[in-house]
């Protein structure tokens, strides 16, 4: 199940699209945000993104295959890459 969040302000209208295994548990879902924040606000790609997760052991291998899509979709939507 994918969870959809959407926040909007003058400035911004922030979708974010989570597993939901991933939205209900906190302390994942804050260290796969504090990677992707970071490789943003470096201009890194998703793909190379995708390999930081997965070398940090942050999701699983099955994880990353299940939920690629919406990781992806919020990574890029929210970086301005696509």
């Amino acid at each position: 199940m994918i969870v959809s969040y959407k926040i909007g302000s003058e400035v911004a209208d922030l979708e974010i699209l989570l597993p939901s295994e991933l939205a209900f548990d906190r302390s994942r879902l804050d260290s796969v945000f504090l990677l992707m924040d970071n490789l943003v606000s470096k201009s890194t790609q998703w793909r190379e993104t995708e390999k930081k997760i997965n070398t940090k052991k942050l999701i699983t291998s099955n994880e990353m295959k299940e939920w690629r899509s919406p990781l992806k979709h919020t990574y890029e939507k929210n970086s301005g890459f696509t």
